[in-house]
């Protein structure tokens, strides 16, 4: 398990931090752990996920598909929920845009960064009060 999940319900936010060898199963139940805690996400106004420790992304169309799935429950309840990524190679950068493919179905506003600073500015200009 690859990853921590953080949730900051002061401020309505949960950051996902991913290290090591992601696979598509790590992003899929990270997903679920998240859409499990449906009641605390209705109120949350941004989700970062950073990959930017990632020494290895095996991930497939499969795992990426999987995740908008397993999360869409959490988009349905929560209109207002805005997602930033962190996704500083390549690779992880097309497969973070494939993402926001497959969440535009779910009318999610997503953004994919380079850098964990341009993920926060973001949010920050982006986020409702």
């Amino acid at each position: 398990m690859p990853y921590k999940i953080t949730y900051l319900d002061e401020e309505g936010g949960v950051i996902t931090e991913y290290w090591g060898t992601v696979t598509d199963d790590d992003i899929i139940e990270s997903g679920r752990k998240k859409s499990s805690a449906l009641e605390r996400l209705k109120s949350y106004r941004y989700a970062l996920t950073d990959l930017s420790r990632v020494d290895q992304f095996d991930l497939s169309t499969r795992g990426i598909q999987g995740n908008v799935d397993v999360t869409s429950e959490v988009f349905k309840v929560n209109r207002n929920l805005i997602v930033a990524f962190v996704l500083p190679t390549n690779v992880e950068y097309g497969m973070g845009r494939m993402w926001q493919a497959y969440a535009d179905e779910h009318g999610v506003k997503s953004h994919v960064c380079r850098t964990r600073e341009e993920a926060e500015a973001w949010i920050k200009h982006n986020i409702k009060p």
